[in-house]
């Protein structure tokens, strides 16, 4: 998947606050699937390189998560809906997204 095709998937469910499937390519080369809160694209966090992960809450690890976008194989909007504001309560700064929302 690409970049972009990421970029676009993801900023109409940051829009909507709709959950996201995302299949992913984990470390090991086994697939998984999970259930985001999508939060952003963004450089990876404590990283020097420019690297783009997609930003989210994990629902199954019940925590933020990030995932390598050269390892997402797709991304589908489910009908679920989140209140991002429930998770930015718990950021100790706040979030500086490179995806523009109203929120």
């Amino acid at each position: 998947m690409t970049l972009s095709e990421c970029e676009r998937i993801v900023t109409k469910a940051i829009r909507g606050k709709l959950v996201i499937e995302v299949d992913y390519t984990k470390k090991d080369g086994s697939r998984s699937r999970k259930l985001l809160e999508p939060f952003d694209i963004k450089s990876r966090s404590r990283s020097k390189s420019d690297e783009l992960v997609l930003w989210g809450w994990c629902l199954v690890r019940e925590r933020m998560v990030e995932r390598l976008i050269p390892n997402i194989l797709s991304i589908k909007i489910t009908d679920q809906h989140f209140d991002p504001k429930v998770r930015e309560r718990e950021f100790s700064d706040p979030p500086d997204y490179r995806i523009p929302r109203d929120w």
